[in-house]
């Protein structure tokens, strides 16, 4: 079991805050929990609770994982209104070079939450699991499914990375923060060189398919204002080279 309590300076509106982390972790053979909560006072409260659960059956490796995240205002509440989660689950097997993996999430659609209950990207990673390259599963009512296969070439130190997601989002016409439903398909592919392991070249390319049926002249003639955002296909390109010290 680990237990960490730290604090460091935030500056946020107003006066300087403290940010205070406290989590504990246990991890055993199979089981893995872990709990964090981070406070600022005057902003926000968040905590993170995610466990998992490895297993075989027969020659296949699986692990199942769920999280839960929440999100809540404090004190003075400064950003405003912060009444908000998500939760996931997410299960991957592991065949040979093989990886599949399948994981959802659901964010609360919330409109006197901040920005209908869109989840706040704290100070680290995005902890989600469906998180890909364009689509990051926390705007609010999102509803996501994701599937990924990843195949290793662990000879030429090649891996290469498949997802097809579908983002459903929230699009009543009554919606004030209505958005348009996608789907998500990413190809990413990793080297290592032999000749420097510190070194990692990757090539990411993503296909957003928008859902453009939307009515956005009705959304704007019931709310005065226009649609959020409207968008059609994207394509989107990506060489990364990251360098390990």
């Amino acid at each position: 079991m680990i237990l960490l309590i730290m604090t460091q300076k935030e500056t946020i509106i107003g006066a300087e805050n403290n940010l205070y982390l406290a989590s504990v972790v246990y991890r055993n053979k199979n089981v893995t929990l872990e709990f964090w909560n981070y406070f600022v006072p005057d902003f926000v409260n968040f905590m993170y609770v995610t466990g998992s659960y490895a297993f075989d059956t027969g020659s296949l490796n699986h692990t199942l994982e769920v999280q839960l995240l929440k999100q809540d205002d404090a004190g003075v509440h400064v950003a405003g209104s912060i009444d908000t989660y998500n939760y996931g689950v997410k299960l991957t097997t592991v065949y040979n070079s093989f990886t599949f993996t399948y994981a959802f999430n659901q964010t609360k659609y919330d409109e006197n939450s901040l920005d209908g209950g869109t989840i706040i990207d704290m100070w680290g990673a995005n902890q989600i699991y469906n998180a890909l390259m364009y689509n990051g599963s926390d705007q609010g009512g999102t509803v996501s499914n994701v599937v990924s296969v990843k195949y290793d070439l662990s000879s030429y130190n090649l891996s290469l990375l498949v997802n097809a997601g579908k983002f459903d989002l929230p699009n009543k016409l009554t919606d004030i923060f209505a958005d348009q439903d996608n789907c998500e398909y990413d190809l990413i592919a990793k080297y290592t060189p032999t000749w420097n392991k510190h070194l990692q070249f990757k090539v990411e390319t993503a296909y957003i398919d928008f859902d453009t049926n939307y009515d956005f002249r009705a959304y704007e003639d019931l709310h005065g204002f226009n649609f959020l955002h409207a968008y059609d296909d994207i394509i989107d390109a990506r060489f990364v080279i990251n360098y390990n010290f």
